[in-house]
């Protein structure tokens, strides 16, 4: 409450192994493995190929982007699924927005918004280009958080195009989309505003 603010990068959730209450694999990248099979176009030689248990996986460069994990919501639910003993309502979240985005060095792309949720066997469209999509969406069996969350970058990672893509064929018999690769050590970054109180309330369990 007195203003010290922290984010953890996208790439520190793929460690937590909680049954996919803060822990999420997948976090920082969206795909599409439908239960008919992926389907490949190729437009060279005018074909199409369906890929029985394939997966098609967009990544953004989750160690690069720092996130703070909100709701939209205040629920029974979070409470005994995060095991929590207290939660700061924010009250103005406009105005916590502009703090730290004025505490981020000159440069930083900032957003913050809702998170959506996607099914896997969704179309990805055009969302693999774009990373600043890719970071405010999560597989819908989180849908549960109603999760809002404040998001920057000191790098380009949430430019236009700055993504990886996988195309993933697993083993016979294998309906899960393997785990993404992470980094050793996941990054924090720490920064300081103005005081929290007259903008947020903290209630205690």
């Amino acid at each position: 409450m007195d203003g010290d603010v922290r984010f953890k990068s996208l790439s520190y959730y793929h460690q937590i192994e909680d049954g996919a209450v803060r822990g999420d694999g997948n976090e920082g990248s969206i795909y599409t493995q439908p239960d008919t099979g992926l389907v490949m176009h190729n437009q060279t030689q005018r074909y199409t190929r369906v890929i029985p248990a394939g997966a098609f996986r967009a990544n953004a460069k989750s160690d690069e982007i720092f996130v703070l994990c909100a709701s939209n919501s205040m629920k029974d639910e979070h409470r005994i699924r995060f095991e929590a003993e207290c939660c700061v309502e924010i009250l103005k979240a406009f105005n916590l927005r502009a703090r730290i985005e004025a505490k981020l060095p000159a440069g930083s792309t900032f957003m913050a918004k809702a998170v959506s949720y996607y099914s896997k066997n969704d179309e990805i469209g055009i969302r693999w280009a774009f990373p600043d999509k890719i970071t405010f969406e999560k597989i819908d069996c989180y849908l549960w958080q109603d999760e809002y969350r404040f998001a920057f970058s000191i790098t380009d990672a949430l430019d236009f195009g700055k993504t990886s893509q996988q195309i993933q064929i697993p083993a016979p018999g294998t309906t899960e989309l393997p785990k993404p690769s992470t980094i050793a050590e996941p990054r924090e970054y720490n920064l300081t505003t103005r005081s929290l109180r007259d903008i947020c309330r903290i209630h205690v369990f």
